[in-house]
């Protein structure tokens, strides 16, 4: 960006912006988790690979699970608070996912024993 005093604008200031970083970047965003990997390009099924800026370990697919539990688990070379937020994060996952189990056994339960009253019929 630059700035120029034009006089045929009456002293005004002009202002300069180059367009192409002005604009927004597009698509999804980027998870917090890979700013703590070095990316590759991506192959022709849409994957890339990532390798670990602490202790420099290498995947040739980028898999968001398994990337945040080596961050949570197996990363010793990261700071103990991120290392402690994954932990936390795959956590409240666990909880979460075995909530759904929970929930989707009932619903499932709960069919079967309608289908008896009806005198099996569905």
């Amino acid at each position: 960006m630059s700035t120029t005093t034009g006089s045929d604008l009456g002293g005004a200031e002009v202002i300069e912006i180059d367009c192409v970083s002005a604009q927004k970047k597009g698509g999804r965003p980027v998870e917090d988790v890979l700013k703590h990997f070095d990316r590759g390009p991506y192959d022709k099924s849409k994957n890339c690979y990532a390798t670990c800026k602490g202790c420099r370990r290498h995947w040739k697919r980028a898999r968001l699970p398994e990337i945040r539990l080596h961050l949570a688990k197996e990363c010793t070379a990261i700071a103990p608070e991120v290392s402690a937020f994954y932990k936390a994060l795959l956590a409240k996952d666990a909880a979460a996912s075995s909530s759904e189990v929970v929930t989707a056994k009932r619903a499932c339960s709960g069919l079967g024993s309608q289908g008896s009253k009806r005198g099996g019929l569905l």
